[in-house]
């Protein structure tokens, strides 16, 4: 059982703001697992197919850096993904010995299913903020992720 840290908006500034969206996002990720876990999907798997999803002819290495994952630690996950016919690689164009990624029909539905389960959690996990409000945590957050790409030189 997680234990709820004994802090409260008022005792928070702008400081405590990394701390903040570190752990909303492990937090998220922690309910959406529990939510899709129903599918026979893991939250690390949700994770790859939704990149790949995002991104198509992506390669596994380029797959593994987006998500900050080890390539070696990413082979189990593609393999299990790909037998059950959620992704398929091909061959890159320019090197035979690359695979490219791309999600398939099938992968396509379960998608499809993980978007609704994450949907159906949004009202508790927005509630008491209207939709300005909501839409504008989604353009400061954006805006922030591209101060960081920035920041990194990745912009």
């Amino acid at each position: 059982m997680l234990k709820k840290p004994n802090l409260n908006a008022n005792d928070m500034d702008v400081h405590d703001i990394e701390y903040l969206v570190c752990h909303v996002g492990n937090l998220w990720r922690r309910l959406l697992g529990v939510k899709i876990k129903s599918l026979g999907v893991t939250v690390v798997e949700k994770r790859v197919l939704f990149a790949i999803a995002r991104h198509p002819g992506l390669t596994q290495i380029q797959i593994a850096n987006l998500l900050e994952l080890e390539p070696q630690n990413l082979v189990r996950t593609l393999d299990k993904l790909e037998s059950q016919h959620w992704i398929q690689k091909c061959n890159d164009p320019n090197d035979r010995r690359v695979k490219c990624l791309s999600v398939t029909k099938e992968a396509e539905k379960i998608i499809a299913q993980i978007k609704e389960l994450s949907n159906s959690i949004k009202p508790q996990i927005l509630a008491g903020m209207n939709e300005k409000e909501a839409q504008a945590v989604v353009k400061y957050l954006a805006d922030i992720r591209e101060n960081l790409f920035r920041e990194l030189g990745e912009g």
